[in-house]
């Protein structure tokens, strides 16, 4: 099996992005078991430094701490590490009770989180797919060939779970959840061994479409592709760059877009010298868009000499809708 061999750099990166996107659940049991230790520990402290006197000639100075303080402190740093060890049953040894869901649009919020973590994960350290979303973190293959290891791989694994306890699937549904194993288990033996190709069991669009559809349909999640597509127009006429489509794709189409926005352009450049004048003004737009609705745009730009490429990634989109330009 081939082996990675991290440098520090990316041990670091992966490090620090696990640190800063932690799950919820585990952040918040964290926080009341070392706050609970804290509290615990800080009347004991204080005792410590009670036991010390300051004399010098002229006055004699001796700490003190309330009684009732000291127990107050106590009891609330007790109570709460009985919390976090109640919270860590619960997600931890307790979880591999079998909870299961009557329907996949019940299973959807769950499977959801899930999906929302690997596109994080696939965003910030997978390989570049589009040309707005450049930069050395992404760059870095090591990182991401560890991200799949560990993140990608743990996180299809709860996905499968949670899909063998849906009770019932329609005719719709189940060939998509059978597309979706099936990614899995493919994916699980390419990282396993690299020299093993799953292009023919690549994750399908279908299936994180379906899921989001469901999701928007219990949150009431609205559509805002008519205001990006406005906005996007405004900027592209800005920048003059000329444009033959523009084309939303994904969550985006729910209103269910907590981590970007996908779009593909089709643009008018037909020359190697016009892509790399237009690369910097893409890398511009996408800038702007986060700063102005707070979520990434995933941008990917075909030019004219990419027909080819533009027609396979569009015939792959089980649903879209255009911006119009």
């Amino acid at each position: 099996m081939h082996q990675q061999q991290l440098t520090i750099k990316s041990i670091f990166l992966r490090r620090l992005d696990r640190f800063l996107n932690p799950n919820f659940e585990t952040k918040f049991v964290w926080l009341l078991l070392i706050s609970g230790i804290g509290f615990v520990g800080t009347p004991r402290i204080l005792n410590l430094i009670a036991d010390i006197e300051f004399i010098s000639p002229d006055f004699t100075t001796k700490l003190s701490l309330s009684q009732g303080v000291d127990s107050w402190i106590t009891i609330l740093g007790i109570i709460q590490i009985l919390i976090a060890c109640f919270f860590f049953y619960r997600l931890r040894i307790n979880k591999d009770e079998k909870i299961t869901f009557k329907s996949l649009k019940q299973a959807a919020p769950e499977i959801r989180k899930y999906l929302d973590d690997n596109r994080r994960i696939f965003i910030n350290f997978g390989p570049n797919s589009s040309t707005a979303s450049g930069g050395e973190v992404r760059m870095d293959m090591e990182v991401w060939e560890d991200s799949k290891q560990n993140i990608i791989c743990p996180n299809n694994i709860e996905i499968k779970a949670l899909l063998s306890n849906v009770q019932y699937l329609d005719e719709q549904e189940r060939p998509v959840v059978e597309k979706m194993l099936n990614h899995i288990e493919a994916f699980q033996t390419h990282c396993e061994n690299p020299n093993f190709d799953y292009s023919n069991n690549q994750f399908p669009l279908n299936f994180s479409n379906l899921i989001y559809k469901y999701s928007a349909a219990l949150r009431n999640s609205k559509n805002r592709i008519s205001e990006y597509s406005e906005w996007l127009k405004a900027e592209i006429t800005k920048e003059s760059i000329s444009v033959e489509s523009i084309i939303f794709f994904g969550s985006a189409l729910y209103g269910e877009e907590s981590v970007d926005v996908d779009c593909i352009v089709k643009s008018e450049a037909s020359s190697v010298g016009g892509v790399k004048s237009e690369a910097a003004k893409w890398k511009s737009v996408a800038a702007s868009f986060e700063r102005n609705f707070k979520i990434k745009l995933h941008l990917t730009v075909f030019s004219k000499m990419e027909e080819q490429a533009f027609n396979n990634f569009f015939s792959k989109l089980p649903d879209y809708q255009e911006g119009g330009v």
